[in-house]
């Protein structure tokens, strides 16, 4: 009987430890957080993001403007980011205003997300770029 017990023991805490040391899953909106991005869905075909955990930079391919932004991450989809440094004529934002970018979505290479600022909101596209 004793031994019984003992090997139900064991078997009890080889199952408690497996099931409390396995690590979760990654989830699927981790990519964005260092990165190479495309816009899909805008005017310049050529402008893209640079993301590195806590700071972004959006680029034209086209020309020298770019928008510099700090981002604080609220969950592994979410992030507000901070608009720091702006080159870009008559855009209409300011340094200081804040976006919320909802990931909603990963599909392989193609990221979508939702973007709020001054509320009003948009839906796009991200496609990783391997370098």
């Amino acid at each position: 009987m004793k031994l019984i017990r003992t090997i139900l023991f064991v078997i009890l805490m080889i199952t408690t430890h497996q099931s409390f040391c396995q690590s979760p899953a990654p989830s699927p909106c981790a990519v964005l957080k260092k990165g190479k991005f495309l816009y899909l869905d805008g005017n310049d075909k050529t402008a893209y993001i640079e993301m590195d955990g806590n700071y972004q930079i959006e680029k034209s391919g086209k020309n020298a403007y770019f928008i510099e932004s700090t981002v604080e991450w609220v969950n592994d989809c979410t992030y507000i980011m901070t608009m720091t440094k702006i080159t870009i004529p008559g855009f209409p934002f300011g340094p200081g205003d804040k976006m919320k970018v909802t990931v909603t979505k990963v599909d392989a290479d193609i990221i979508y997300y939702t973007s709020t600022v001054n509320g009003t909101s948009w839906n796009g596209r991200f496609k990783t770029l391997k370098d």
